[in-house]
């Protein structure tokens, strides 16, 4: 089947001509349909768009749509976007189950191999740094600035609001059995063992683990991180090693003050709702609590640090594509870094 296109192919053209393309391929029964663009038929990138989508609908019906003739300047839009003038669009193949599982495990294994050999560096890098005395002391405090004093308020507010509202979900509860004094227990542990550490470091993957990813592949995509290589700079060691260090001195300084204000939030609900006094409050928590608890929080707190740093300095430095590449890596950085948070939670739960 042949059809031939004598208007332009622009953004003001392609909308009413579309349907009635369409219909026509669709009512054909030849496997082919060739196009045909007159001589004088222009083209815009929406009207590259508008062929790639028509060839999608035919190949949704096993056709091939084929450019048989274009004009030169047709012709110069398609070469920009790497479509064939005049070999044809081709049609879409969509591929295979087992193609798309190979795919997404081999790219699962490129992640994880570039994942590993990063966290080797890093951790080399910054002991060398430490023992060496190399550690650059401005930028590390600039960034334990700006990566958690910044995230204090937020991390506060979240802290409290959660400890109050856990401690109102179980006193309605212990009132029924008496048990108003267990209210202690309860927020104390869940505080200090578990709601302490992991709402801190979800606050802190989503606010300072989204500005590291940010940060790096912008640094990508811009070409710095090329012109540090050139300069004989490791960018590990410039970019990402005092970003670490400065996640892995904050977070345990954050998670303690984010298990006081949570265990504040659950006290104000005992003293006023179930009517403790604070001493009594003070001391059933005190009893409740091993020194193991405590010791189980900070090692949390630097694990998700680390897991942070590292999880937005892989995405940050795997980044392509423009400003839709830097999007694209915060988000992949937010998600893994709360994935990862909450897998090794569990793992030392």
């Amino acid at each position: 089947m042949d059809i031939r296109i004598d208007q332009d192919l622009t953004r003001d053209t392609v909308g009413p001509l579309y349907k009635d393309l369409r219909r026509r391929v669709m009512r054909s029964r030849d496997p082919e349909v060739h196009l045909h663009l007159g001589e004088g038929v222009r083209m815009d990138n929406v009207g590259v768009g508008f062929l790639e989508q028509l060839a999608r609908d035919a190949a949704g019906k096993g056709r091939q749509l084929r450019l048989a003739s274009v004009s030169e300047q047709a012709a110069q839009i398609l070469g920009i976007h790497r479509a064939p003038p005049a070999g044809g669009i081709p049609g879409l193949r969509i591929p295979g189950f087992f193609e798309r599982v190979g795919t997404q495990v081999s790219d699962g294994a490129d992640h994880a191999f570039h994942f590993l050999v990063l966290t080797a560096d890093t951790l080399f890098l910054s002991v060398v740094a430490l023992f060496r005395g190399q550690i650059p002391w401005r930028t590390f405090i600039a960034q334990s600035i700006r990566l958690g004093s910044d995230s204090l308020p937020i991390i506060a507010l979240i802290s409290f609001l959660v400890g109050l509202t856990t401690a109102l979900q179980a006193a309605a509860q212990l009132l029924q059995f008496g048990a108003n004094i267990y209210i202690a227990d309860m927020v104390g542990v869940a505080m200090v063992a578990e709601l302490g550490p992991l709402m801190t470091a979800i606050v802190m993957a989503g606010r300072s683990g989204s500005s590291i990813a940010a940060e790096i592949s912008t640094m990508v995509i811009s070409e710095e991180v090329d012109a540090l290589k050139t300069m004989g700079i490791n960018p590990v060691r410039y970019v990402l090693v005092p970003k670490m260090f400065a996640l892995v001195f904050t977070m345990p300084l954050l998670t303690v003050m984010a298990m006081a204000v949570g265990i504040l939030g659950g006290a104000l609900v005992g003293v006023f709702y179930l009517d403790l006094s604070i001493q009594a409050f003070w001391t059933e928590m005190v009893g409740a609590l091993a020194l193991k608890d405590l010791a189980q929080a900070m090692l949390k707190a630097v694990t998700f640090a680390m897991v942070i740093g590292l999880t937005a300095g892989h995405t940050g430095f795997r980044a392509r594509g423009g400003a839709t590449g830097v999007g694209q890596a915060t988000t992949a950085s937010v998600v893994a870094s709360i994935f990862l948070v909450i897998v090794f939670d569990a793992i030392y739960s």
